[in-house]
């Protein structure tokens, strides 16, 4: 009456379609991550360098300011 169990689905090429077609969005997606976290990086190394030359400077002009006042 009931037809036979069949060994592989029917669709059974469409789902691993399915299953690569996942694997690649998740590599793109983590090669996506990556990359941004990379440029996340480099943006706050360079905050630190501006904030750090900012600061340096900063004082630097202070002091001339007032070594220029005092003489």
């Amino acid at each position: 009456m009931w037809p036979r169990k069949r060994s592989r689905p029917a669709g059974g090429h469409e789902h691993d379609t399915a299953i690569d077609d996942a694997d690649r969005k998740l590599a793109e997606s983590q090669a996506r991550s990556q990359a941004a976290a990379e440029v996340v990086e480099r943006a706050r190394r360079a905050r630190t360098v501006l904030h750090h030359e900012v600061a340096k400077n900063g004082w630097t002009e202070l002091f001339l300011a007032s070594m220029q006042r005092g003489s």
